[in-house]
Order: C-alpha cells, then sequence, then structure tokens
C-alpha cells in the first residue's frame, strides 16, 4: 500500500513538474515576445527623430506599454532595457533631475545614421516559402508622384539593400496606398528579400513586410503595370469576379 501512495506522489509530483515548465516556458516566451516588440517601438521613436534629442525612456515605455497592461511588466522592462543596451546605436543615460533620476535614450553621436537601420532584434524568416511575391509598407514616403523611373528607383533601393544589381524584380506600385508589391524569381529569392526588408529602417520609417499569393499580384498587374501619369488608380472591388 505505501508502495502504491509513494508512486502516486511521485506521478502528482512528474504532472506538477510538467505543468510548472509549460507554464514557465509560456511566460518566459511572454515577455521575450513583449520585451522585442517594445524595444523595437522605442527604438522607432529614436530613429524617426532628425537630430537625434533625449528622450525620456520612462515616459515612452510607459506611453507604449501602460503599467496595467501585463502581470509581467517588471520582467518585460528590465529584459527590453537588456535589449537596448546591447545595441550600440544607441545610449542610454541616468541623468540627476531635481533630486530625482530620469532615464533617457537618445542616439550615439559616434553611430552614423544612416539611410537604412537593421532591426533591434533580428527577425527570422520563418514563413514557409510558399510564394515568389511580397507587399512591402512604407517603401515610399507618401509623397511621390507616378513617374517613369518610379519602378527603377525601387529596383535601385533593393538592389543596393540586396549588394547585388543582377537579379530581377518585377515591380508594381499602389498609387492609393503607395504599398509596393513585389514578385522574385524564386520563393528562395522572396525570402531573402523578405529578411532584407521586414522590421528595417528606410529613411526613418519601419518597413513592414508580407507574403501575398501569385493570384494577388496578378490581380494588380492589369491596373498598376503602366499607370498614366495623372490618371486615378479605380478603387479595387471587393467582390470577386464571376
Amino acid at each position: 500500500m505505501a508502495v502504491g501512495f509513494l508512486g502516486l506522489a511521485i506521478s502528482i509530483g512528474s504532472i506538477t513538474y510538467v505543468f510548472w515548465e509549460f507554464f514557465e516556458k509560456k511566460k518566459s516566451k511572454v515577455v521575450k515576445d513583449f520585451a522585442e516588440k517594445l524595444a523595437t517601438d522605442i527604438f522607432h521613436e529614436v530613429v524617426k527623430e532628425e537630430k537625434s534629442p533625449e528622450l525620456d525612456l520612462d515616459r515612452l515605455i510607459e506611453d507604449l506599454m501602460p503599467q496595467q497592461a501585463n502581470k509581467l511588466y517588471d520582467k518585460i522592462v528590465l529584459r527590453t532595457l537588456d535589449i537596448l543596451k546591447e545595441d550600440l546605436r544607441v545610449v542610454l543615460r541616468d541623468d540627476e533631475h531635481e533630486n530625482d533620476y530620469i532615464r533617457t535614450i537618445s542616439w550615439n553621436p559616434n553611430t552614423l545614421k544612416t539611410m537604412w537601420q537593421r532591426p533591434v532584434v533580428q527577425l527570422l524568416n520563418l514563413t514557409e516559402l510558399s510564394t515568389t511575391c511580397l507587399k512591402v509598407s512604407n517603401l515610399m514616403n507618401g509623397t511621390e508622384k507616378p513617374t517613369v523611373n518610379s519602378k527603377s528607383y525601387i529596383v535601385g533601393l533593393i538592389h543596393a539593400k540586396m549588394a547585388e544589381t543582377s537579379q530581377k524584380y518585377n515591380i508594381l506600385i499602389d498609387w492609393e496606398t503607395f504599398d509596393v508589391l513585389i514578385r522574385c524569381s524564386t520563393k528562395v529569392d522572396a525570402g531573402a528579400l523578405y529578411t532584407q526588408l521586414h522590421g528595417w529602417w528606410f529613411n526613418r520609417r519601419l518597413l513592414i513586410a508580407e507574403y501575398i499569393s501569385l493570384d494577388y499580384f496578378i490581380e494588380y498587374l492589369p491596373r498598376h503595370a503602366s499607370v498614366p501619369l495623372g490618371k486615378k488608380i479605380a478603387p479595387r472591388s471587393s467582390t470577386p469576379n464571376t
């Protein structure tokens, strides 16, 4: 009987440990994901400032992630600060002001703020390579006008970013949203381009890339392949073709 109770106790203990380990890993992932997102948002506030002033780091954290939003707040903040401290492009400083300490963050004056800036946390291309097409937001600033050189300009940017000039890209520009649709030669090329664009900053704008289907790309082709200057593009129909 004693052996039976001992075995039952061991089994319960093992199950409890498995559940504890599962929830600890889940909490660790939540902290990691929130911290990486918060660090990226804070870095974005630094990057978009043209003159690189010192920003109140505590106020940024409070504005971007209110304290009551998550029970793991303290762990998330500490993890966020660790991520930012490891990034040599920014400087974190504790300043004393009226008997109080204020944490600030600013661009490192010894680091050139170039047109392209890598992500704070390197994003891995975990999406299945099932398409050759991407849609990229914020590559254009929204003030450009359609010209015969618009696509060549985008292709030139991509060639410069990818450090190659032989790769061919089919470019479509949505002049309503200023999204750029890109069709690559292969799925592997699309994956490489996704990794080099998504989460990067270009001219202080955070780029968002997403995979789109070839059908979606082709749907845009007739209306956006050749747009007469000054002609307004008709809005996309929300109903499927029959």
